[in-house]
């Protein structure tokens, strides 16, 4: 892939991402290895990244889409999924968008609170043709083992029903005859210990069979190997987990799991500063397209093309930002970049393009896809400068 990614390098605009169909249809491979012999609904968590070019990969092979907003939603559309089989997930939901949904057809929701709860009962009352099938989000109060920003299953965090609570909602439920289909958990992204993710699953199973429901979603938050190199044994957790799943029909909404690894995020070095010790490598790229490295701390794999030289120096890789804290790849040895040298930052997948913004006013970069048959395709063109004026009322001299 890297020989592909040098070469489309000299035809595009740097920085771009690029992902590798062929990696995606292997973590595909996998997903559904895991699932084999168990009655499942595999979905993609499009917050990991909505391109709907990519999406279309998806539904190729049979698998559905986690939504978190009208936006993700109208994605999925336009890559052609069916609305029955679009989950939507999500922390807050208004009445406003859950009429929308729907009447657009949506198939599933996730209920992330009692108060949700209550509003989905109110649109009942405003006789809203049909609801979508509803899961409770339960909050198990499990410690999940990555970073504090992406850990969503204790009840310091603002996800999911307590299980104090669920007998509560259950007969809240029962009473006004809305219609649980089953039960959803997920405690946090990024997790590589099998274990976890087993007392979770385990959890979610027993809440489910106590209330008598067949469904059960198991969230996402498989890990994948970054710069670290921990990753989810796969094999393990099917081995542990198998068994109790079987009775359900099982949900997952995968994101990072079936993305991330195939994605890369490609700069060129435009400076190289010496001083006090310290090497800073200044790319035209940044924290406004890659902001895990800033914002979690997360550090990816990369590679450089044309070092000066095979000797490994200590340095940085910095964005062209005006914020000391855009960092692409913190302090490492490694060799060293000359100006105008290439650096893929590699596992960029996932929670890339997706998080991007306008700070500073610089546009979006562009994405490729290089396909199965070793072709380049462009799935976003580059964005002009300026793009971020576009949503400015009229009336404006720019």
């Amino acid at each position: 892939m890297l020989a592909q990614v040098e070469a489309l390098a000299l035809k595009v605009t740097t920085p771009f991402y690029c992902y590798d169909e062929s990696k995606i249809d292997f973590q595909l491979s996998r997903m559904k290895a895991f699932f084999e012999g168990l009655d499942a609904f595999p979905g993609f968590a499009m917050k990991a990244n909505a391109n709907p070019h990519l999406m279309k990969l998806f539904l190729a092979q049979g698998v559905g889409m986690d939504v978190i907003s009208s936006g993700e939603f109208l994605s999925a559309r336009c890559a052609g999924a069916d609305p029955a089989n679009l989950i939507w997930n999500g922390n807050i939901k208004s009445l406003d968008e859950m009429r929308w949904m729907c009447r657009q057809g949506l198939g599933w929701v996730n209920v992330d609170s009692f108060q949700e709860l209550r509003r989905w009962k109110s649109l009942m009352d405003e006789g809203v043709e049909r609801l979508p099938g509803l899961f409770v989000r339960i909050n198990p109060e499990i410690a999940a083992d990555t970073h504090p920003s992406i850990a969503t299953g204790l009840g310091v965090h603002k996800f999911g029903i307590g299980l104090y609570e669920l007998a509560e909602v259950m007969a809240f439920a029962r009473l006004y005859d809305l219609s649980i289909k089953g039960l959803h958990v997920h405690i946090g992204s990024q997790i590589c210990d099998f274990k976890t993710l087993e007392k979770a699953y385990a959890m979610v199973c027993e809440e489910a069979t106590k209330y008598g429901l067949k469904h059960i979603n198991l969230g996402g938050g498989w890990g994948i190997p970054y710069a670290e190199g921990r990753e989810l044994d796969l094999l393990e957790l099917r081995r542990v987990v198998r068994d109790f799943l079987k009775p359900f029909t099982v949900f997952c909404e995968l994101g990072r799991f079936l993305i991330g690894e195939a994605g890369y995020y490609v700069v060129r070095v435009r400076e190289v500063r010496k001083s006090a010790g310290a090497c800073l490598v200044i790319t035209d790229g940044g924290m406004h397209h890659l902001l895990r490295p800033s914002l979690y701390q997360a550090e990816h794999g990369f590679s450089v093309f044309s070092p000066d030289g095979d000797e490994k120096s200590k340095m940085k890789v910095m964005g062209r930002l005006c914020e000391s804290g855009d960092v692409l790849i913190p302090e490492t040895m490694a060799c060293l970049p000359q100006e105008d040298s290439l650096i893929a930052i590699h596992q960029a997948g996932a929670y890339g393009f997706s998080m991007a913004s306008h700070y500073n006013g610089f546009p979006l970069p562009s994405e490729w896809l290089l396909k199965s048959s070793g072709e380049w395709q462009c799935i976003r063109e580059q964005e002009e400068a300026g793009a971020f004026l576009h949503a400015v009322p009229g009336g404006m001299e720019c």
